[in-house]
């Protein structure tokens, strides 16, 4: 595997897990009024292998979107409507495309500082 395919796969890796974190944000419902259980000591809440990666996959996601937070205003306005969270761009003196690709090659670099695997 040459450079330019691994290269590739990272790129794929990437837009998976952005569309991925696209879904998990379009999806989020502000919770209000009094927690359903009361608090107490209760264990890690996970008792299966389905709980540990929905663990993984939510502590993935979040740092995706504390990343994107980071970003320059342009570049997170281009991710946010690219991946369908916003509609408009509104900077007159950048380039949507410009801003979409430097963006992801931020991302491409600090997910992984962040200890996020691109495969």
């Amino acid at each position: 595997m040459n450079i330019h395919d691994k290269l590739k796969q990272a790129i794929e890796s990437l837009k998976h897990l952005l569309e991925d974190w696209a879904r998990w944000n379009r999806s989020y419902s502000l919770m209000l009024g009094y927690p359903r259980h009361s608090a107490g000591f209760a264990g890690s809440g996970i008792h299966s292998f389905d709980d540990m990666c929905d663990e993984v996959d939510l502590r993935i996601r979040q740092t995706i979107d504390a990343t994107i937070n980071d970003l320059p205003p342009a570049q997170k306005a281009a991710i946010l409507r690219c991946y369908g969270i916003s509609s408009t761009f509104n900077f007159p003196r950048d380039k949507y495309q410009t801003q979409l690709f430097e963006a992801h090659e931020h991302l491409l670099q600090e997910l992984p500082r962040r200890g996020v695997v691109l495969q």
